[in-house]
């Protein structure tokens, strides 16, 4: 039974009783029936009495659990709703309208929860590649830098850019860009781990933060991204010429945000492209 229901019938209880003994008392004085009625009359009367107060308990019970215990539920629903509790699935429920609305306050809580999980999975997409976007590298990443500066270990960031697809837009069309932009980050994402964080960070640019990842592997991970993005065999599924252009940074003592790190990784990224593209530059410090 529900406490605040049990604290309520024994509250009940308790005055009706005291109430039953006041007025047995003052019946007694007040109609002198001491005098009037023999003993058996007056054991008699007393279970008369007794028997109508039980009966009224008994009223009074079945009332409460018909209206009263439903009311406490949907209270308790509320509360746990408010507080983000799980209470609510230990609630019992009884056949009538208020439950009803219980009912569907606690489904509702659940589908909601369901919806608020999709689109929040969904913010976090870049809806062209089906790969993280920014916001979820800077949200992420950001746990990865300092899990990694607090442990001591080596940490990279590679961000590369397709070079000409702004050219590959204009001669070949807007589809023909965006065929090369989703090409190009599922063979990227096809040569990296799980515990590596892939995103498209703008339109043509994309970055990789990889943990547990010093500077000499990171360069043979860019190198093998290059290779792989520019193979022959996958240029000829886009119809279009391109290359990638790939700037590096690494953790350094001194970065207090995963920002340094980026930002580095940008300049390393622009020299690339200043110095003839289709390279890969290693910004060590800056």
């Amino acid at each position: 039974m529900h406490k605040d229901l049990t604290s309520f019938f024994f509250f009940t209880s308790a005055s009706l009783l005291l109430l039953f003994i006041f007025s047995s008392l003052l019946s007694y004085n007040y109609f002198n029936l001491s005098s009037h009625l023999n003993l058996q009359e007056k054991t008699q009367l007393f279970m008369v009495g007794l028997s109508v107060f039980f009966i009224i308990l008994f009223i009074l019970f079945l009332f409460a659990k018909k209206f009263l215990l439903p009311i406490l539920d949907l209270k308790e629903i509320v509360v746990a709703q408010k507080e983000g509790t799980t209470s609510i699935e230990n609630i019992t429920y009884f056949d009538d309208e208020i439950s009803y609305i219980a009912q569907y306050i606690s489904d509702l809580k659940k589908e909601l929860d369901e919806d608020n999980s999709e689109l929040k999975d969904l913010s976090l997409r870049d809806p062209l590649t089906g790969i993280n976007n920014r916001r979820y590298f800077v949200e992420f990443g950001e746990t990865i830098f300092k899990l990694a500066k607090r442990n001591k270990e080596p940490l990279s960031l590679i961000m590369f850019d397709i070079d000409h697809l702004n050219s590959v837009n204009k001669k070949y069309g807007k589809k023909a860009g965006d065929n090369i932009v989703s090409l190009v980050s599922q063979s990227a994402e096809d040569h990296l781990r799980k515990s590596d964080i892939f995103a498209r960070y703008a339109e043509d640019i994309f970055v990789i933060l990889l943990p547990k990842t010093d500077e000499t592997q990171a360069r043979l991970v860019a190198q093998k991204i290059q290779d792989t993005l520019e193979a022959p065999s996958l240029k000829h599924k886009t119809d279009a010429y391109y290359t990638i252009s790939i700037g590096l940074s690494t953790l350094l003592e001194k970065d207090l945000l995963l920002r340094s790190m980026t930002l580095r990784a940008d300049d390393a990224l622009l020299h690339a492209k200043e110095n003839g593209r289709d390279s890969i530059f290693m910004n060590p410090s800056a």
